[in-house]
């Protein structure tokens, strides 16, 4: 599954261009291309809202004849990083899903909260939740969503697939060339042991460790897996697992790089003095013994 989010240039005046555009969210409200709101937080789950915040809003159809897969297809979308409550929200025309001609018939809009990349909430498998009260035309303003649900996140398991041509590329994707000294297990994990390397000084008492997985090739977009950890010394021992996989459904496989931060104020961000460290080479998922010295300081 390829995981493409939005770029940030667009996401960032998506909601000014409504309002900018004529006929888009103005006064009138008419604009069969534009549906907006107000979104708010439980005063119960305010709580439970992660440090760093995902705000997915999601435009789907009604009526069982439109689902597709068990769920109704998704018509617009638009991501929203670190939001504060409430929120003013504009769906329009550059949220609409590629294919679709826009935001006509009856739709149900939904909001998802979820902890983004390297927010330590993203340990807990659990997005907060929220739907508009009742179906919405393009066009309609006020339709306002209140967070309300505490929904766990469950990751899809690996199912068994018949063998084919297709299957047959995939396991040599698989198969690649394994590091010297790198074992490999049936698990769906990784571990290792992380280190200081003696030129950086003693190692800093404190702070947050932060263990990032992703995809063999890829120096950005969401991580495949982030796990987070208090420092409690080194050496250190690690392990990262398919639970710890940053979206829903996605398969914790294949060959992946790994890199470690040790951050002294456990935020998100690079600040000055932080340490950081990575594997040489892309490993399979299922590697033990993946060492990672910290030799780098920020």
């Amino acid at each position: 599954m390829k995981i493409r989010p939005r770029p940030a240039f667009w996401r960032s005046i998506s909601a000014a261009l409504v309002l900018l555009i004529p006929g888009c969210g103005g006064a009138g409200g008419d604009d069969p291309n534009v549906i907006s709101g107000e979104i708010r937080v439980a005063p119960e789950l305010a709580s439970e809202v992660p440090r760093n915040p995902l705000l997915i809003i999601q435009a789907r159809e009604t009526g069982s004849g439109a689902k597709f897969g068990g769920q109704a297809p998704v018509v617009a979308e638009q991501r929203v990083r670190n939001p504060k409550f409430p929120l003013r929200y504009f769906l329009g025309k550059l949220d609409v899903k590629s294919g679709r001609g826009g935001l006509s018939g009856s739709l149900v809009i939904s909001a998802r909260i979820i902890g983004d990349e390297l927010s330590g909430d993203t340990a807990k498998p659990v997005a907060l939740e929220g739907r508009s009260k009742e179906s919405a035309p393009g066009g309609r303003r006020g339709v306002d969503i209140l967070i309300q649900n505490k929904v766990p996140i469950r990751f899809a398991r690996k199912s068994r697939r018949r063998r084919g041509a297709g299957s047959d590329a995939r396991s040599d994707r698989l198969k690649r060339p394994v590091p010297a000294g790198t074992k490999v297990s049936s698990a769906k994990s990784i571990s290792g042991e992380i280190t200081i390397a003696p030129a950086l000084g003693p190692p800093p008492k404190g702070g947050v460790i932060f263990i990032v997985v992703r995809p063999a090739g890829r120096s950005a977009g969401p991580p495949l897996a982030v796990k987070r950890v208090a420092n409690t010394g080194f050496p250190m021992r690690y392990r990262v697992s398919e639970g710890d996989v940053m979206i829903q459904g996605m398969p914790f496989e294949g060959s992946v790089s790994v890199k470690v931060l040790l951050d002294g104020d456990g935020r998100v961000g690079v600040q000055p003095g932080d340490l950081e460290g990575s594997v040489a080479k892309p490993v399979p998922v299922g590697s033990t013994g993946v060492d990672i010295v910290l030799d780098k300081r920020h």
